[in-house]
């Protein structure tokens, strides 16, 4: 498969993700699972989206690729 095809599916993962872990749903869920973790969950949500985050960075800094 193709370095974009791959560098593609990483930033749709990433934001699929992403807008999960933001959702209501998943909040919800978290809250009465975990409640204790609840006043942690943004800072946890801000920690896991940064480290996400760099995996399409990282396949996006090895691109050998012409510049856009």
């Amino acid at each position: 498969m193709s370095y974009l095809f791959w560098l593609a599916i990483a930033w749709l993962g990433y934001f699929l993700l992403h807008s999960a872990l933001a959702s209501l749903a998943v909040k919800t869920f978290v809250a009465k699972r975990w409640p204790q973790l609840m006043p942690k969950y943004r800072i946890l949500f801000n920690i896991i989206a940064v480290l996400l985050l760099l995996v399409p960075l990282g396949l996006m800094l090895g691109w050998s690729g012409p510049l856009i």
